[in-house]
């Protein structure tokens, strides 16, 4: 959620979703519980990947994406600024 692949391969932004990341992690920083955020996307019909309901491990994976921090890791190399950051 938040990015999309080109046909080079490269993560790019994707103008649908990268709003809904952005404001998870905005309610998420003003306080909002994770219980919280996920009635809120549930209520907006926001759906993860494989299209079940948005659910609290669902929304702790995001959370503890450093993808969207532009951090991108490969086994056990890791690679800073090299995906377009998200959420600073």
């Amino acid at each position: 959620m938040g990015y999309t692949v080109d046909s080079d391969q490269q993560f790019q932004i994707d103008p649908i979703t990268a709003p809904i990341v952005r404001d998870v992690f905005e309610k998420y920083d003003g306080g909002a519980t994770i219980a919280d955020i996920v009635r809120w996307l549930n209520e907006r019909g926001i759906k993860p990947q494989r299209g079940k309901v948005m659910g609290i491990d669902s929304v702790k994976r995001l959370l503890k994406n450093r993808r969207y921090i532009g951090e991108y890791k490969y086994r056990e190399t890791v690679v800073p600024n090299s995906i377009p950051a998200l959420v600073t």
